[in-house]
């Protein structure tokens, strides 16, 4: 099963309702001249984007189009870059999906992708500060994550440092440094990343 197979599944098994997702449309080459994760590309050519919710748990994909659309919010949280200090490199992300209304959010890194086109996947948080960490080699991978995190629903990704260590090429990825322009010096979030990277028991 893809990762997107396995999340859908995860959520029917655990009572997370899936919204009604709107036909697909033509994709893009790029979205603001950065190119999409391979997994994010299928998603999208099944249908627009995606919505599942429970009183636990909900998670949005953005749609390709309409209102909240996924060029549109990437532009938007570009313009406000400004209101974050120091600002953070919003132009070397692009945001795919969010948490409920929270400000928290999924974003891939085209500038880090593989020789297949997979893109690392950050989550990010801008509720004050912004603060970043990345949880996934992948949108596949990071899908894949969220299935095996949704049945004990714990806070995400801080609680769950296990999860994330369990993929040995992510891991590495960490170790050798990658992330580190995303990342900021906050002494409490390196050492939870030491812990998904297996550099620390």
């Amino acid at each position: 099963m893809t990762g997107f197979e396995r999340w859908r599944a995860a959520c029917r098994a655990h009572g997370v309702a899936e919204l009604p997702a709107a036909a697909p449309i033509p994709l893009p080459a790029t979205v603001l001249g950065q190119a999409l994760d391979p997994a994010l590309r299928d998603i999208y050519a099944e249908q627009n984007g995606g919505w599942w919710s429970s009183n636990q748990v909900t998670l949005r994909i953005y749609p390709l189009d309409g209102p909240d659309a996924l060029a549109w919010r990437n532009e938007s949280i570009r313009r406000a870059a400004d209101d974050f200090v120091p600002p953070y490199p919003f132009d070397d992300v692009l945001l795919f999906a969010q948490f409920g209304r929270q400000a928290s959010y999924l974003a891939i890194l085209p500038a880090r992708a593989d020789a297949a086109g997979h893109q690392p996947v950050l989550y990010l948080d801008t509720h004050e500060d912004v603060w970043a960490v990345p949880v996934a080699a992948s949108v596949d991978a990071a899908l894949a994550l969220l299935a095996d995190w949704l049945p004990g629903a714990e806070n995400f990704p801080q609680e769950v440092p296990d999860l994330l260590a369990r993929d040995s090429a992510f891991a590495a990825r960490v170790r050798a440094g990658e992330f580190a322009a995303w990342l900021g010096q906050n002494a409490e979030i390196l050492a939870w990343l030491a812990k998904c990277s297996g550099a620390q028991s």
